[in-house]
């Protein structure tokens, strides 16, 4: 799912360990959609190399992938974070007095 959010919250890197051995840092991000604060929220993970460098208040361009697996009988949903675009600050108009 692709879209335009506003970073909620970013939490501290995780180091975790792949299959393979390698080390890689996973980060919790909360995205909500643009539109006003009661807008749907997504929690989503990012997983890389390097700690996320996106902070609270950024807006961005976004691919999300939705993936649900059982286990043990219980249903899961992840969300990742696959790619993103930082896209420059929203510009506000300055108010306009009228005469």
């Amino acid at each position: 799912m692709n879209g335009i959010y506003k970073i909620v919250s970013v939490s501290s890197p995780t180091t975790i360990t792949r299959k393979d051995g390698t080390n890689c840092q996973k980060t919790i991000i909360v995205l909500r959609e643009l539109g006003g604060k009661y807008e749907d929220q997504y929690v989503t993970t990012w997983i890389s190399e390097t700690p996320c460098p996106l902070s609270p208040e950024t807006t961005i361009a976004a691919a999300l992938r939705f993936t649900a697996r059982n286990y043990d009988g219980q249903d899961y949903q992840d969300i990742l974070l696959q790619e993103y675009t930082v896209l420059s600050s929203l510009v506000t108009l300055p108010k306009m007095s009228v005469l």
